[in-house]
């Protein structure tokens, strides 16, 4: 089941009336949450962003959560493994930034365990120590673009149930958006959240999931299926699901279906980044060719004369293309597999993406 409705601001009497919309259209809150449940609150708390750069789930729709599933006595808690360290010094300064330290529920706890998967794509997972404690999930996601899967939502932001820089090795093993996607789904069925929340009130188009332009898109919208969620939403932004690489591939494994929904009233087209497209004529090009291709016509990572070489891009990079040299990130375009993670995750905006030999 889906349901969407017009939240114009994060007034937290404006989110209320949304978000009540939106569960009651589901069956309600207590349908999916029981008083003897620890649920845990999965948001998007990918870097140190203040909430109105529109880059992690805004903390007011947190708050609203919060103060509904109190009324039901549940055990709650607050919990996400950032792109940095999952660590105390690390994720202190995302909670300040996000707007999230305030929160008494919020995990402390970073420790992990592995999670044997034998049936799965991918054998084991390190996954943040919050999810062995909870019941249910709630996944709390933002609406964005994504210059490696096109689109990140609901699906996307269990990534952040991996903890730390184990993140970064699954990027290095899958370069390839299409191995990357089938480990999204895999670990989308492991998690299985009862319920998915939508954060569109202001989402990001372009070159997310960080970088992009805000875009204000006035919603807030919940589904029972992380998948269900992510087609509807691509619906309502303007993208069609074939060009978002996960979505595909779930469609081709069924776990969603097709609707004739056209939600005119919730509609706003986002700019989608270009690696779709660059995507799409990589594979039409003959292997011998393909690097030709990549030097000239894929956008490719670089590094701006604001640089402060505080390093988080080097420790980040999954193929250790990136040293600090004489105070300053230096790229080796050698060992770039293009994942972006380096501008994803630079919090002063000193990496920027440019075509052309670098």
């Amino acid at each position: 089941m889906f349901s969407v409705n017009k939240c114009d601001s994060y007034d937290s009497k404006i989110i209320k009336k949304s978000l009540n919309f939106c569960l009651a259209e589901l069956g309600g809150l207590d349908k999916f949450i029981k008083k003897e449940d620890t649920v845990l609150i999965k948001p998007n708390l990918l870097m140190p962003a203040v909430p109105e750069r529109a880059v992690s789930t805004h903390p007011e729709i947190i708050k609203v959560l919060i103060n509904k599933l109190n009324k039901i006595g549940c055990k709650i808690i607050i919990a996400d493994s950032s792109s940095g360290d999952y660590s105390f010094e690390c994720m202190e300064n995302v909670y300040k930034e996000c707007g999230y330290s305030n929160f008494k529920e919020i995990s402390n706890d970073f420790s992990s365990k592995e999670y044997q998967n034998k049936s799965g794509f991918i054998k084991k997972y390190d996954l943040i120590s919050a999810f062995f404690k909870a019941d249910k999930i709630i996944n709390v996601c933002k609406v964005k673009t994504h210059m490696l899967t096109t689109m990140t939502c609901a699906v996307k932001n269990l990534f952040g149930l991996i903890a730390g820089k184990n993140k970064t090795y699954f990027h290095s093993r899958f370069s390839t958006v299409d191995d990357f996607s089938k480990m999204l789904i895999d670990l989308a069925k492991i998690a299985k959240p009862c319920l998915n929340i939508a954060d569109g009130v202001f989402g990001m188009e372009g070159e997310g999931p960080s970088r992009g332009k805000i875009k204000k898109l006035g919603i807030i919208a919940a589904s029972t299926d992380c998948f269900e969620l992510d087609y509807n939403i691509s619906k309502i932004i303007g993208i069609d699901y074939k060009k978002i690489p996960y979505l595909k591939l779930a469609k081709d494994y069924g776990l969603f279906k097709e609707n004739n929904k056209n939600y005119s009233d919730y509609k706003t087209q986002f700019k989608i980044p270009n690696s779709e497209l660059i995507s799409k004529l990589f594979k039409l090009i003959p292997p011998k060719l393909r690097s030709i291709y990549i030097d000239f016509f894929v956008k490719k990572p670089f590094i701006k004369d604001t640089c402060i070489g505080c390093g988080l891009c080097a420790k980040s990079c999954p193929a250790k293309a990136i040293s600090i040299i004489k105070g300053k990130a230096k790229i080796n375009y050698s060992k770039c597999i293009r994942c972006y993670c380096c501008h994803e995750i630079c919090r002063y905006n000193a990496v920027g993406l440019r075509k052309g030999k670098t």
